[in-house]
């Protein structure tokens, strides 16, 4: 037998020493819309066995890490963040709901309830891993109450064209729900009317004699095909500011700013404007509800999206994103946030999106969960800041 001299042994066993100390190569791998594919960390698995005795006799679905369908559950509208809940439950009654909640509370499990899963912050699965996600898209009891009739249901040219829509706006049938989408070259308004076409030619007839667009389309059709006609918004990675732009508007100081800004090419940012004035919400005080966004004249949403872009350019949009909105949102709008457009990055985040109804929110959250059993970043505290 032939033997090996000491010196390859030696060589051999520095060789296996390299290589096991090694990091291994990650490749960063894509779906077909540019997000990134992660799979679930399996130190979130440990306390499966207990939850899944737990929630043997609930009548809804409960996916679990490791199901066939657990990142289809988890597939969410803003990709840029991953998170993985321990399991999502698809109830279909109350009693599901209790039984999730107290299986839970036992295990001390976060839950996190889901409906659209449109969070901007992906706070339908938690914003961190782990969770239990209560997902009530199959919750549909309706209850009518036909003395009352009431219901419980589950859960430039561009400069001249802007001032047109903010003179005009203030005087909007209330039927017309408009948003404005402004990219560095294009102004465009979309809306929808309560009513047949020709009310809704004559709503906007104004607007359209006095900003001249290159192009004009009406579609009358029935509500329904309304919320079908455009059933699916592809997921992308993104992120967004929002600013509540007061009943006076946009001054033209502060939309110059805003346009020089986003046209920045390296960075693909977008604005929409969702106006606001008239209607039947802005008759209601600001002191009836939570809901503090009344009497003003659009809510206005910076958004930035991307899919090639390297993680150091991301970083720098980022940083870009966050000191312009900072800046313009203490010349040109008012304090506050819309807090549908989540975002985790804002500072007196309570205050911005709640106003004067935090303290009141805090009590409310100290009366019915005083453990913070339903918490994420943005969740409403058990105590003031």
């Amino acid at each position: 037998m032939r033997m090996l001299s000491p010196h390859k042994y030696i060589l051999l066993y520095f060789l296996f020493s390299l290589i096991d100390k090694t990091t291994p190569f990650k490749i960063r791998s894509f779906d077909n819309e540019g997000c990134e594919i992660i799979h679930y960390p399996p130190q979130i698995l440990a306390p499966i066995p207990h939850l899944k005795e737990c929630l043997s006799n609930i009548n809804g679905l409960a996916v679990y890490p490791g199901d066939p369908d657990y990142y289809d559950s988890i597939e969410v509208f803003n990709c840029r963040n991953s998170y993985f809940p321990i399991v999502i439950i698809y109830v279909t009654k109350i009693s599901d709901i209790q039984k999730s909640i107290h299986c839970a509370n036992t295990l001390n499990i976060t839950v996190v309830p889901r409906s659209g899963g449109h969070s901007f912050e992906e706070y339908g699965i938690g914003g961190k891993n782990g969770v239990m996600v209560i997902d009530v898209k199959e919750f549909n009891q309706i209850t009518i109450n036909v003395e009352t009739n009431t219901a419980i249901i589950g859960p430039e040219q561009i400069e001249l064209g802007f001032l047109t829509f903010t003179q005009t706006f203030k005087n909007l049938n209330e039927n017309l729900t408009p948003f404005i989408n402004l990219s560095p070259n294009t102004l465009l308004f979309i809306a929808t009317y309560l009513g047949p076409e020709e009310e809704a030619r004559n709503a906007v007839k104004e607007l359209i004699e006095l900003s001249n667009p290159a192009y004009v389309k009406f579609e009358e059709m029935s509500w329904w095909s309304s919320v079908i006609l455009f059933p699916y918004k592809p997921r992308q990675n993104s992120k967004s500011k929002s600013y509540i732009i007061p009943t006076q508007g946009l001054s033209l100081e502060g939309f110059r700013v805003l346009l020089n800004f986003i046209s920045d090419i390296e960075c693909d940012f977008g604005v929409i404007f969702d106006v606001c004035v008239g209607g039947f919400s802005n008759k209601i005080s600001v002191n009836n509800s939570a809901f503090i966004h009344r009497d003003f004249f659009a809510i206005m949403q910076l958004e930035w999206k991307w899919s090639n872009n390297s993680k150091k350019t991301q970083a720098k949009c980022l940083e870009k994103q966050l000191q312009f909105s900072q800046e313009f949102q203490a010349k040109y709008t008012t304090y506050f946030s819309y807090q549908n457009y989540i975002d985790r990055d804002l500072d007196d985040w309570g205050t911005r999106y709640y106003g004067h109804h935090l303290p009141r929110l805090v009590e409310t959250k100290n009366k019915y969960d005083p453990n913070n059993l339903f918490n994420w970043a943005q969740s409403i505290p058990t105590k003031l800041p």
